[in-house]
Formats: C-alpha cells, sequence, structure tokens
C-alpha cells in the first residue's frame, strides 16, 4: 500500500464521521489538530465546502479562506 493511501486511512479513520456534514475529504480538510503530524500532508478537498458544512463544524468563511491559502501554499512563509 502506498504512503498516501496510509496517510487518507489514517486522516479517515481519525477525523471522519459518517453521520456528521461534509464528505470525509471535506471533513479531513477541516481538521483542526493543527499539531498531528500529518496535518501538513492531510487529504483535502479541491472543492469548496458547502456554507451548511462549514458552519455544522463551527468553521467561519474567513477561517477556511485561511486554510484554503494554506493549502495552495499561497499563506505558507517562504
Amino acid at each position: 500500500m502506498s504512503l498516501r493511501k496510509r496517510i487518507n486511512q489514517n486522516c479517515k479513520g481519525c477525523i471522519y464521521d459518517p453521520y456528521a456534514a461534509g464528505t470525509w475529504r471535506q471533513q479531513t480538510t477541516l481538521c483542526p489538530a493543527i499539531n498531528c503530524s500529518f496535518h501538513e500532508v492531510r487529504p483535502v478537498t479541491e472543492s469548496e465546502i458547502p456554507v451548511g458544512v462549514l458552519d455544522y463544524h463551527q468553521v467561519s468563511e474567513e477561517e477556511y479562506q485561511q486554510i484554503r491559502l494554506h493549502i495552495s501554499g499561497e499563506g505558507k512563509n517562504v
């Protein structure tokens, strides 16, 4: 099994709740565990996360935009 598949499995097993709003990738994108060793390489969605999912997970649109910037690399200090 590839490293990517192992990381995906780990993150999905850790954070995904099938009864919560959003797909497993949306939920891992919003993962708040910033001290996790996999946080920087966690699976993320490339699609916009709907406002209803953000509201469910209590993530403001401003916080979400910061997450998106960080994921895209634009929010990283070089």
